[in-house]
């Protein structure tokens, strides 16, 4: 997720090339860079702590780790996203 926060940003930032399609990412993309950066990683750390104590609660690791690979394959849409764009940007 950070990862794709870093491409989003160069592509907005110093490209200029694209736009931040997701509503709840445009404030982070008005930030400084290690200011957004940070926050991205606090973002994720509080979403994946509320998933992990969620799951402890059902004393279930099957139901984090069914979480998190769900969340890492939705994840997949916004990278390939990102490949288009770049092919686009260096092919034109």
């Amino acid at each position: 997720m950070t990862f794709d926060y870093l491409i989003s940003y160069w592509g907005i930032k110093i490209l200029g090339y694209i736009q931040e399609a997701n509503p709840l990412m445009m404030p982070f993309m008005e930030l400084p860079l290690l200011k957004g950066v940070s926050f991205r990683i606090i973002y994720i750390s509080l979403l994946l702590l509320i998933i992990k104590v969620a799951c402890n609660k059902t004393q279930s690791p099957y139901i984090f780790n069914t979480i998190l690979r769900l969340l890492l394959i939705v994840q997949i849409i916004p990278y390939t996203v990102h490949i288009v764009w770049i092919y686009k940007y260096f092919i034109y």
